[in-house]
């Protein structure tokens, strides 16, 4: 059965007037709140009635004193809940309190980051300084509740240099969470900024320097209007940069060519999704590396079969397998695809597969047992690397532009990890691409004259594990 998550409102409206939000005049009324014990006590009821364990706070904004309320309710109560909920960077909340609300059941919380430019967080009234934001983030992780961070890129006035500040800032802090707190489930979403009837930048264009473009006949009904920027981003800029820092976007490019569609929406990471991967605390090996393995190394008498989470959805031409647990994904031609269902539902050993002689095939379900897709008898093998191992730079990964500092952004399109590297290190990595171990890779460059750094190519080889661009190989 699918877990059960129930909405909760414990508040209504906005006691903060965002420039670009429109939820104070949507909303209607003041910002209004139920006392905690009553919103306790409607929890406690949707549990007995339906069985929920988990709840997702709606407020537009759970303020954090309230948030700790609650954890005090039902950490005395001692029931087991889980829930989460959006609240916003505040000075009050405090290492203390982030340990408290993760002890009441919080698995994730969201912040309205908007921006990690003090400059812009002012001209959108936000409210919220830096150094909240620094130490909020710090505290929440350590304390071990994943965050979500929303963010707009393309504020009027807000330039290309602010809006790739706030890019390289989530990106770290998705680093710091699953690489230093351990905690692998904290995501963002962001997007260009739209510019919606109702808000202060509408009502006041001039204090932010836009013109408001008319709106067509044929779009009487639409909420959001095009503008033009005196000073910054334009409109077309904004876009154009949010897409090119989009997963889903690169997603799409990578496995559809030059052509993009929309995907199917099973194969999209949702933020309950993690959510629930928090609470059921997903396995994780952040210090280790996962060895993949040959079909040749196994015993031959062994079986692969369908990983139970992971689903497929054709898509001609292609297949795409899915795992819900690991949010891997990978493609494969339908025709492999085809010969690889055939095998599963004969049921065939290893030796009969490696008997088909179709290396295509072969090399298909290395990497799909690789990826968690597909299992066998044999528990995975997770390993601190050393110089023996062979590293194969994996077939699944795109370079998808250029960092601030100029270097190569590559991704991994089965598990949506990314590490950036220079072009001497983006050329080093092509002696990768077939087996080869770290002291190989030393011979060839002391051979062709070129020194060795030690440090740096140990560091580009942990970097390039870690974001799955290389494989260890046993």
């Amino acid at each position: 059965m699918p877990e059960l998550i129930l909405p909760v409102y414990s508040s209504r409206q906005c006691f903060n007037h965002c420039a670009f939000c429109t939820i104070p005049g949507a909303t209607g009324g003041c910002y209004r709140k139920m006392p905690i014990s009553r919103v306790f006590e409607i929890m406690c009821r949707l549990n007995e009635k339906y069985g929920t364990r988990v709840f997702s706070f709606v407020d537009e904004t759970f303020e954090g004193k309230r948030m700790e309320q609650l954890a005090d309710e039902i950490n005395a109560s001692g029931k087991t809940f889980f829930w989460h909920g959006e609240t916003r960077f505040s000075p009050t909340l405090s290492t203390d309190v982030f340990n408290k609300i993760y002890q009441s059941g919080c698995r994730q919380i969201q912040f309205g980051l908007e921006s990690y430019n003090q400059r812009v967080l002012d001209l959108m009234k936000k409210n919220t300084r830096v150094d909240w934001i620094d130490r909020n983030i710090h505290d929440c992780l350590n304390a071990g509740i994943p965050v979500h961070l929303f963010f707009m890129i393309g504020f009027p006035t807000e330039t290309k240099e602010e809006a790739l500040n706030t890019l390289a800032y989530t990106e770290n802090v998705l680093n710091y969470s699953k690489q230093v707190c351990g905690v692998p489930y904290s995501t963002r979403g962001f997007t260009n900024f739209g510019l919606v009837m109702g808000s202060d930048v509408w009502n006041h264009p001039d204090k932010y320097g836009v013109s408001v473009m008319p709106k067509s006949q044929y779009e009487d009904l639409r909420l959001e209007v095009d503008y033009v920027s005196g000073t910054g981003l334009t409109l077309n800029e904004a876009k154009s940069l949010s897409d090119e820092h989009h997963i889903d976007f690169y997603m799409q490019e990578v496995i559809n060519g030059s052509d993009t569609i929309d995907l199917p929406q099973r194969l999209h990471i949702s933020e309950v999704t993690w959510i629930l991967d928090s609470i059921h605390a997903v396995r994780y090996k952040g210090h280790l590396t996962k060895v993949k393995r040959r079909l040749t190394s196994l015993n031959p008498a062994d079986r692969i079969w369908l990983d139970s989470k992971t689903s497929v959805v054709l898509v001609e031409p292609f297949a795409y397998f899915y795992n819900s647990e690991y949010h891997h994904v990978y493609a494969v031609s339908q025709l492999v695809y085809l010969k690889l269902a055939r095998l599963l539902e004969a049921d065939c050993s290893i030796s009969l597969i490696l008997d088909q002689g179709d290396l295509e095939l072969t090399r298909a379900i290395e990497e799909l047992l690789h990826y968690g897709l597909l299992n066998t008898n044999i528990d995975a093998d997770y390993v601190m690397h050393d110089n023996g191992f062979q590293l194969v730079k994996s077939s699944f990964v795109k370079e998808v532009g250029r960092s601030k500092e100029g270097l190569r952004v590559l991704l991994s399109c089965a598990t949506h990890r990314m590490c950036a590297v220079n072009d001497f290190s983006f050329a080093l990595l092509s002696l990768f691409e077939k087996p080869i171990t770290k002291n190989e890779v030393r011979d060839i460059l002391k051979k062709e004259g070129l020194s060795t750094n030690e440090e740096q190519l140990n560091k580009l080889v942990d970097n390039c594990m870690k974001a799955d661009i290389l494989q260890l190989i046993r």
